[in-house]
């Protein structure tokens, strides 16, 4: 949009028919150019594994599209009206005094060059009016037959535009840029451009001072970056020195605790055949050295086969003792003795129930659980099921968390003495868990540690078969950073690409699209190193940013290039056109885009 605003006056000073299409040519193709990579930017943003910001990447990039069809057809045809308007010959109020002091200054231009000057080599009308457009700063295009009526409205009648005579049209061009140049003001843009930074850059030393700062700066940049640091807090979410915050940031110094689990996928699991497999999968979790353990060096907690097993030891070991009692073990000679003793009723329910069979003919040659602590893969299901069922306060204190929730048992009639005592198997637990707490949780890259720790660990027994992923408030809050810089440098190469293609397609110039797109790689790198340097922690927040820097920074170094090769003349003369034509804008550009930031 400032492309369109700074052009449109020129254009319409210059041109007579077809302004809006003269003025599109003019800077369609930059436009066009800073607006697609701008969008491809965002959508590169996409590639970073963070839900929220994937959302916020890919509206974005819709809304830069439909800005983007806005620029091209609405602004447009707001400047149509404009035009209409001025053709009408009616006045904008709102720059009318604006336009009579630069036409004051403009009228004594001329009449100094009209009293200098009397020969009979002279310039056309149109000449003189090219020549004076420069002077003009808000007011609608004249013709050379309208000039009488607009100075006279203006209070200078005493001009008049007849057909001035000049010895020669390129010293009145020469003395007329020196009085243009003395006309600017040092604290505006353009009196910094033409009286301070033009005449700077045509100096072969500045030249090199520029490219050699930049080289240091690049060098600077990259110490930035090797002390660059990852992660966000969970502190640094919240407003500083509140109440939450300051918690978090004490808890975070002096505690660093933190609970997690392992989650077995029992789906794809066969309990009965892995219980062994599982415990080795705990015990080697608890050896890290971020885990709570206990003085033996077990985890803190006890999970829920462990606790199962310890009950089924104790429901054998009621079995074994009927058994030195009573010898064979039926129905018939432990009926009195279940009757006070409930303990051993379940575990003879137990070994009487595996699967869906019932057969207690079994009692006196099965075993629950082995010497090994092996549990017995028939009728596994059926105990799971117990244990449930008579120990709901272990069952909670496992923090198990079996799922689908087994539901209350329910005895059979009192009558039928096969299936009164009868233990169904449970549903196979789809999701369970194994609880840890770990601790010495400072900052971001030990959690990461703790992350790639555990994280390996598990993906190994998932290679094994036993199908599992950590749980926790770390694994959701901090996980992401495992592979943060890997998206990021790749999101970043994928824009980088798609700047080279798109203004190599458009233009059809790869030298240029080359030098564009090594220098928004050079602005991202000292953007990176700024941040390292300004202790700004690289997190997904912070490489979006570095994402859309690429897009931003196109955005304003190929309107750059672009005016620089439609330019004519040496390359003094196309640097210099060049800056006239872009420096304002670019500056407009970026202090708006400054502001939106802050």
């Amino acid at each position: 949009m400032f492309m369109l605003l700074h052009s449109y006056p020129e254009v319409v000073s210059n041109v007579n028919r077809n302004e809006l299409g003269f003025l599109l040519k003019q800077t369609g193709v930059s436009i066009l150019i800073s607006s697609l990579n701008n969008i491809f930017a965002f959508c590169a943003g996409t590639i970073l594994p963070i839900p929220a910001l994937r959302s916020f990447c890919a509206q974005t990039a819709i809304l830069l599209s439909v800005n983007l069809v806005g620029i091209f057809l609405i602004y447009p045809a707001f400047i149509a009206l404009d035009l209409k308007r001025r053709k009408a010959g009616r006045r904008d109020l709102a720059f009318l005094a604006y336009y009579c002091l630069c036409m004051d200054e403009s009228v004594g231009t001329v009449q100094h060059y009209q009293h200098q000057n009397n020969d009979n080599n002279g310039v056309t009308h149109q000449e003189l009016i090219n020549a004076k457009s420069d002077y003009e700063c808000a007011s609608p295009p004249y013709l050379p037959a309208e000039l009488d009526k607009t100075v006279n409205s203006c209070k200078h009648p005493e001009v008049v535009y007849t057909q001035p005579k000049l010895n020669n049209v390129h010293q009145f061009e020469r003395t007329r840029k020196r009085r243009q140049k003395k006309s600017y003001r040092m604290y505006t843009l353009q009196g910094f451009l033409h009286i301070v930074y033009i005449p700077l850059l045509k100096y072969t030393t500045f030249k090199i001072g520029v490219l050699l700062s930049a080289f240091g700066l690049f060098l600077l940049s990259l110490y930035g970056i090797s002390h660059s640091t990852i992660g966000l807090e969970l502190s640094d979410i919240l407003p500083e020195n509140s109440a939450p915050a300051d918690f978090l940031k004490t808890r975070d110094r002096y505690f660093s605790f933190y609970p997690m689990s392992i989650v077995l996928h029992g789906e794809q699991i066969d309990f009965p055949a892995r219980q062994h497999q599982i415990d080795l999968l705990r015990n080697e979790i608890g050896y890290s050295r971020f885990v709570v353990k206990l003085a033996d060096g077990e985890p803190s907690e006890r999970y829920w086969l462990q606790l199962f097993r310890d009950w089924l030891i104790g429901m054998q070991q009621r079995l074994d003792n009927a058994k030195i009692q009573f010898g064979d073990l039926n129905s018939a000679n432990l009926t009195s003795s279940m009757i006070g003793n409930p303990d051993l009723q379940i575990a003879f329910s137990l070994a009487c129930s595996y699967g869906e069979n019932y057969d207690c003919d079994r009692v006196n040659f099965v075993r629950l659980i082995d010497e090994s602590g092996t549990i017995n893969s028939d009728g596994f299901y059926n105990y799971l099921y117990g244990w449930h069922e008579y120990e709901q306060m272990f069952y909670a204190v496992s923090q198990a968390s079996f799922y689908p929730r087994l539901k209350k048992l329910r005895q059979g009639t009192p009558g039928n003495m096969k299936y009164r005592y009868f233990i169904p198997p449970a549903p196979k637990p789809l999701f369970s868990r194994i609880p840890f707490y770990l601790s010495g949780l400072h900052d971001t890259p030990t959690i990461m540690q703790m992350i790639h720790d555990i994280r390996s660990i598990s993906e190994n027994y998932t290679r094994m078969g036993l199908v599992n992923h950590p749980e926790g408030v770390p694994f959701t809050f901090w996980e992401q950073y495992l592979h943060l810089e890997y998206y990021l440098v790749v999101s970043i190469a994928i824009i980088s690409l798609s700047v080279f293609c798109v203004i190599t397609l458009i233009i059809f110039n790869p030298w240029a699209a080359g030098i564009v797109t090594l220098v928004v790689l050079s602005m991202t790198v000292e953007l990176a190193g700024f941040m390292g340097l300004a202790h700004v922690k690289l997190n997904p927040i912070s490489a979006v940013t570095l994402i859309t820097a690429v897009g931003i920074g196109v955005e304003f170094t190929a309107h750059v290039v672009l005016a620089f090769l439609t330019s004519l003349g040496t390359r003094h003369e196309r640097m210099e056109e060049c800056l006239k034509h872009m420096f304002v804008p670019v500056i407009h550009g970026g202090m708006s885009t400054l502001l939106v930031i802050i």
